[in-house]
């Protein structure tokens, strides 16, 4: 993926300005085609916004473009995942204090907000995942202080999907910690266990 990224940013054929890079993708499997979204960080702006590269069986690119999220904030980490026939994004964006959930009405194009999961707080690297009857919020968020927005790691529950009750675990923060807090991806199931993978940032 690494590679691809490169390519889409290093040559002509694509349209991402030189000045840029991109950030974890996040991929999406379709019957025949894969759609990788991530973040592409403008250097000169230091403003992200999430793009898209479709790829074919071949793993060929078939096309690329921008996602249309309807907000106009700094943009990174592309939570992307279906739920019931739909296609949902979770995207950092933490400059409007809240926690927004998106669906694709024209993917992977463009995107409307269906609802703010959690709100009044600047959230980082959030994903959710649904087991054993219950969704799962996890997201790296400040409470002790503004200097811990990025160090704690925070849960909050809910029946639903699209719900308006989206509840914090009253353990929270379960993490306060600059070396594992924040997530790298999105969450996943191994066995009878809910796996993330954390990241590493040095301050």
């Amino acid at each position: 993926m690494d590679l691809l990224i490169n390519q889409y940013t290093h040559t002509q054929r694509y349209c991402l300005r030189k000045a840029a890079f991109g950030l974890i993708p996040f991929i999406l499997n379709t019957t025949q085609d894969v759609t990788y979204f991530f973040e592409s960080l403008n250097y000169k702006e230091n403003i992200g916004r999430i793009e898209w590269i479709e790829l074919n069986k071949n793993r060929q690119i078939i096309d690329t473009g921008p996602a249309d999220l309807g907000i106009s904030t700094h943009l990174s980490f592309p939570n992307v995942f279906e739920h019931k026939g739909a296609v949902y994004m979770i995207p950092e964006a933490a400059d409007t204090h809240c926690i927004n959930l998106l669906k694709a009405v024209d993917f992977p194009r463009k995107w409307k907000k269906v609802k703010e999961l959690v709100s009044g707080v600047q959230a980082a690297d959030s994903a959710v995942i649904g087991h054993n009857g219950l969704w799962y919020l996890f997201t790296t968020h400040g409470s002790v202080s503004n200097m811990t927005i990025d160090l704690e790691l925070h849960i909050y529950t809910s029946d639903s999907l699209e719900s308006d009750n989206w509840v914090i675990h009253p353990c929270a923060p379960f993490k306060i910690d600059v070396r594992g807090s924040r997530l790298a991806g999105a969450l996943f199931r191994k066995k009878w266990s809910v796996i993330s993978h954390c990241s590493r940032w040095n301050h």
